[in-house]
């Protein structure tokens, strides 16, 4: 008889959490697109540019034969 009361009980909050996931998802994640400012836009192209290679990214030997 106990077992038929204490279950139920334990289970409870677990079921509770599981109801607040999505509103958790929504409270930080937007569906919003954000616009990105000119100083962000400047900094994406300065990363792309560093990814593809094309500011002398050539390798340069350094002391004690270190390549920088």
């Amino acid at each position: 008889m106990n077992y038929r009361v204490l279950i139920p009980a334990l289970l409870l909050p677990c079921l509770a959490f599981a109801g607040q996931a999505d509103d958790m998802a929504n409270r930080y994640f937007s569906d919003k697109t954000l616009a990105l400012n000119e100083q962000e836009q400047t900094a994406l192209a300065i990363g792309k540019r560093w990814q593809t290679g094309q500011a002398t990214s050539k390798p340069v030997a350094g002391r004690d034969g270190a390549i920088n």
